[in-house]
């Protein structure tokens, strides 16, 4: 899923919050802990800024990878690539 895009992609790993709205479907959420990936290899870990976007936007093209994980409350794909969200923050 990281090796396909030519831009950096963001691998989020912890969030504080992230629950969409159930009406609109928008939602937003703190990053707690991540990574930012460039086309050439290089990674940077990141802390803070947010995600934000749309749920019916981000998952008309929503990648899920085969690996399956279970945790407290959620079983699912160990990985989801979105498109269509926003990621705010400052750069290191």
């Amino acid at each position: 899923m990281i090796a396909a895009s030519e831009k950096p992609v963001y691998q989020l790993l912890r969030f504080s919050t992230f629950l969409p709205n159930r009406v609109t479907g928008d939602f937003s959420g703190e990053i707690r802990t991540g990574y930012r990936m460039h086309p050439d290899g290089a990674v940077h870990p990141i802390r803070g800024g947010a995600v934000s976007g749309n749920v019916r936007e981000a998952f008309q093209h929503a990648f899920f990878s085969k690996e399956l994980v279970q945790r407290e409350g959620y079983c699912g794909p160990a990985g989801i690539y979105l498109k269509n969200v926003k990621i705010g923050g400052r750069e290191p």
